[in-house]
């Protein structure tokens, strides 16, 4: 005799959603009408039923809601933290790049090749620096919008790229750090 393992029965959903809860409320409502709207004993004893399962539903929807709330306030608290971090890495890297161009401009070089990375200095566009106020800028050097007026820098890069002198204003030279 050959034994035969018993297939186990998925089980049955036992639990009704809030909304599936409310189709019964509606049911019972059906069929205290079909009954003339007469309460009967079976119509109080579904309505004790449902009344415990509306009950356990609210609580469980209830905390669900909870638990969701409290994971997206974790989650935001967390994107806090990691965009401090992030910024202080930014901030790092930065003043390693600067303190590293500086040691190289120091030594006279403009390279230095390691055996996985080679730093190098590379001179980025000149950019047109302004140390006065837009008052004191020629009009063709001002952009003017309805609600303020600001320096056109890039007119102003462009002329003095052409040899245009313009009081307050110079063209920076700068290099940074490359690592390759």
């Amino acid at each position: 005799m050959t034994k035969t393992k018993a297939t186990p029965q998925p089980k049955a959903r036992e639990r009704l959603s809030l909304y599936e809860l409310g189709e019964e409320v509606l049911a019972l409502e059906n069929l205290v009408a079909m009954d003339d709207g007469e309460w009967t004993d079976t119509h109080e004893a579904l309505e004790q039923e449902l009344i415990a399962k509306l009950v356990t539903k609210a609580d469980a929807f209830g905390g669900y809601v909870a638990s969701l709330q409290h994971t997206a306030a974790a989650c935001k608290a967390e994107e806090a933290r990691l965009a401090k971090r992030r910024s202080a890495c930014e901030a790092k890297v930065d003043r390693l790049k600067r303190a590293g161009c500086v040691a190289l401009q120091t030594m006279k070089r403009d390279e230095v090749r390691g055996e996985m990375f080679t730093l190098a200095l590379q001179s980025n566009p000149p950019k047109a620096d302004v140390n006065v106020t837009v008052d004191k800028l020629p009009a063709a050097y001002v952009r003017t919008t309805p609600e303020e007026k600001n320096a056109d820098k890039a007119a102003i890069l462009a002329a003095l790229k052409n040899g245009v002198e313009i009081d307050g204003c110079v063209l920076c030279f700068s290099v940074s750090l490359r690592i390759r």
